[in-house]
């Protein structure tokens, strides 16, 4: 019985899980770029506003499919004696605790560490139709997902009553 139960509620997460996968890939391929941060790499490019930020030591490390592993850090800067702080995710790890960070002049809170590929990246979304493939990938594999717990809970149900 505990084992049933268990099974609908990891069946659960992986519908919740494939589904925001489905959503993000559809959307961005729907939406396309968004405008906004086009706008700030290319101002962040322009401007050649940049600062070098302190990293803390700690870090949290996220590999993602075996294959591609990133670093995400606290940071904070200095800018006109004014402080500033956030998390920035990174590719690599660096050598020494500094980062150069490129930044908005009208926002100094929005930053980027390599806006150009930033930029790049943005200007993708609705470009592909991979996105599309991945979002409709992940729809399905959400359907056959639900099909399955679906089945799971009225086996479950069939069980109570047979209790």
């Amino acid at each position: 019985m505990f084992k049933n139960i268990l099974s609908i509620l990891y069946k659960v997460a992986f519908v919740m899980l494939c589904f925001g996968l489905a959503k993000s890939c559809i959307s961005d391929y729907v939406m396309g770029a968004d405008e906004t941060k086009v706008s700030h790499y290319e101002q962040m490019i322009n401007d050649d506003s940049f600062v070098y930020a302190e990293l803390a030591e700690q870090y949290t490390q996220t590999t993602v499919a075996k294959t591609v592993t990133n670093y995400t850090f606290d940071y904070t800067f200095n800018l006109n004696d004014k402080n500033y702080s956030g998390k920035i995710t990174i590719g690599e790890l660096p050598n020494i605790p500094v980062l150069k960070l490129y930044y908005l002049k009208s926002d100094p809170n929005i930053v980027s560490h390599n806006p150009s590929k930033d930029l790049e990246t943005e200007k993708k979304k609705g470009q592909s139709i991979n996105d599309l493939i991945f979002g409709i990938f992940w729809a399905i594999l959400t359907l056959l997902i639900l099909v399955a717990l679906f089945s799971e809970i009225k086996k479950l149900k069939q069980m109570w009553r047979e209790f």
